[in-house]
């Protein structure tokens, strides 16, 4: 389960995952249901996040609880083997949602393909201060300190600024954030309309069907985001490229002076070795 931080909290908008292995209740025992009885939300209790189940229905005594688990996966052979067995009049038939389906990627190959993501990072990059445009962005999604991790404090360079700041994210990160955010924005205006023609087509034309599809993929794109974000503190730890540079020249200077001192060795050897045979002679 994906424990989502509210957007209007002072760190703003984050993503933690629950192991329901190691942190679980009676919840986690339910069934995926098409129309559920139930829903999973995030509370508050007692100044801590938490995940509870919540009734979305009146539900009659012996009624199974259910939720939806809104499963995303990649892989179309998991899609396939993800049989939903719920019954109901509208089931999807699959309790996983297939997230590479190609009406969803149409929009994102037509207007972001790679070499325009490639280029918003490398923009980004050349960036040296914050835009006004982009912090507005990065403050109407709530992405504060918490979507990026650990990246504030890894980048803290003391004295009385907080550890908890957006300032110490670096700028191109925090650039290419705002412009993915950017995207999204404009996907979510766009992507009603492409999954509406794509049911026109298949001849299952639903609005509130395409809708609810595309705040579903509107949601995961976040969630995706928020997590690449906090990922990138892994990268942004390793050393500076000039750092190792210089760790390489100084490495290859010590192996030149220490064979430099071998061959003197050598050489003084030789020099004893022949006024030993001199002398004998």
């Amino acid at each position: 389960m994906a424990l989502e931080r509210p957007r209007a909290d002072p760190r703003g908008y984050g993503l933690l995952f629950v192991d329901a292995s190691r942190k679980a209740g009676l919840g986690s025992s339910f069934s995926d249901s098409c129309e559920p009885s139930c829903e999973v939300k995030v509370v508050a209790v007692n100044g801590e996040l938490s995940l509870a189940i919540t009734s979305l229905r009146n539900v009659e005594c012996l009624e199974e609880l259910t939720f939806d688990y809104h499963a995303v996966t990649e892989s179309m052979n998991e899609y396939h083997a993800a049989i939903c067995l719920c019954g109901n009049t509208n089931c999807r038939g699959s309790f996983l949602h297939f997230a590479t389906a190609d009406c969803y990627q149409e929009v994102l190959n037509r207007n972001s393909p790679i070499a325009v993501r490639f280029s918003s990072l490398v923009k980004g990059c050349m960036k040296q201060v914050m835009s006004r445009e982009d912090e507005h962005v990065l403050d109407n999604h709530g992405f504060g300190t918490a979507a990026f991790g650990a990246v504030s404090f890894n980048y803290h360079h003391g004295g009385d600024e907080s550890l908890d700041s957006v300032e110490n994210i670096p700028i191109w990160l925090r650039t290419f954030t705002a412009e993915t955010l950017r995207y999204i924005e404009y996907e979510r205006r766009v992507l009603p309309i492409a999954l509406i023609c794509n049911h026109i087509t298949k001849k299952t034309h639903n609005d509130s069907l395409a809708t609810k599809q595309e705040e579903t993929e509107d949601e995961k794109k976040s969630q995706k985001c928020s997590n690449n974000d906090a990922k990138s503190k892994s990268c942004l730890k390793k050393p500076d490229c000039n750092d190792t540079k210089k760790k390489t020249k100084k490495k290859q200077k010590d192996n030149k002076e220490d064979k430099g001192e071998t061959q003197k060795k050598r050489k003084n050897e030789q020099t004893k070795e022949s006024t030993k045979q001199k002398k004998i002679h």
